[in-house]
């Protein structure tokens, strides 16, 4: 459809750090950004096209199908990716429900956090969705209680949107 309706649209996909696409949206680099979590930037448009929602990933003993409570978790490390705003989005969600939480090492990537989680010591940690892999049911992945979500943004120049935004936009809708 993107295609069809603006003819001579060459696409180009980037993957990297939030932060760095909003530079290279500013840069002109990028003409629009997919970015997870708040954005407020003066010089930047932001539309929230969706919400994820976030999932716990802990021991199988924390299972708990109507959603886990924050609170019931202060007591294990707490693993985040290098995400500075689910980072903030977590650590301030476990101060509102009362604990300052354990922060353990770094996510680097899921899979093998997945394997750490599964054969280490006990660690909890976040993820953007409903669905992961993991091994021999050592861990449990579901939802919290109560519901954490992350805003799913499409972001371009405040200045000089591309000609095909409103396009974009309504795909999402």
């Amino acid at each position: 459809m993107l295609r069809s309706q603006t003819p001579g649209i060459e696409i180009k996909l980037s993957s990297r750090p939030a932060a760095e696409q909003l530079e290279a949206v500013r840069a002109g680099e990028l003409d629009v950004a997919f970015v997870r979590g708040e954005v407020a930037a003066a010089d930047l448009r932001v539309v929230e096209l969706w919400r994820d929602p976030l999932s716990v990933l802990v021991p199988s003993e924390y299972r708990a199908d109507d959603g886990v409570k924050l609170v019931d978790l202060a007591a294990l490390p707490l693993r985040l990716p290098a995400d500075p705003w689910l980072h903030d989005h977590i650590v301030g969600a476990c101060r509102e429900a009362g604990f300052e939480p354990v922060l353990g090492r770094p996510v680097d990537n899921l899979e093998d956090t997945v394997v750490e989680m599964s054969t280490g010591a006990p660690a909890w940690t976040v993820v953007y969705g409903t669905s992961c892999e993991t091994t021999d049911g050592a861990l449990w992945m579901g939802p919290f209680a109560p519901a954490l979500s992350a805003p799913g943004n499409l972001v371009v120049s405040a200045g000089q949107p591309p000609a095909c935004l409103d396009l974009l936009v309504s795909a999402f809708g």
